[in-house]
């Protein structure tokens, strides 16, 4: 025996399935336009770490430069340059002793 064939009530669900209402149709159209956003913006972080490590080496490059050139500037006219760092941070800055932090504060 043939199962009958399904009435206009089945088709009309079937296809209701099937279809999309507006509000979704939006947010679907919405949710590819973000996704397209999101791509460009993706490469454009990229294209800016690259350029941001570009210029990275180029001014560790001028730094070395920079370095070479007073070096020689003060060798040429005879100066001795002091040094760059703090002189708590130099070694023998307090005469070859180092310093001894306070003793914590407890009860007497």
């Amino acid at each position: 025996m043939r199962r009958p064939v399904r009435g206009a009530k089945y088709q009309a669900e079937f296809k209701a399935a099937w279809h999309k209402s507006e509000p979704v149709k939006k947010a679907e159209a919405d949710i590819d336009k973000l996704r397209e956003k999101l791509a460009r913006a993706r490469k454009e972080k990229r294209q800016l770490t690259e350029l941001v490590g570009t210029y990275a080496v180029m001014i560790e490059q001028l730094a070395g430069e920079r370095e070479e050139a007073l070096t020689a500037r003060d060798a040429a006219l005879g100066v001795t340059a002091l040094p760059t760092t703090p002189p708590q941070q130099r070694a023998g800055a307090s005469g070859g002793r180092t310093r001894r932090p306070l003793p914590p504060r407890g009860r007497r």
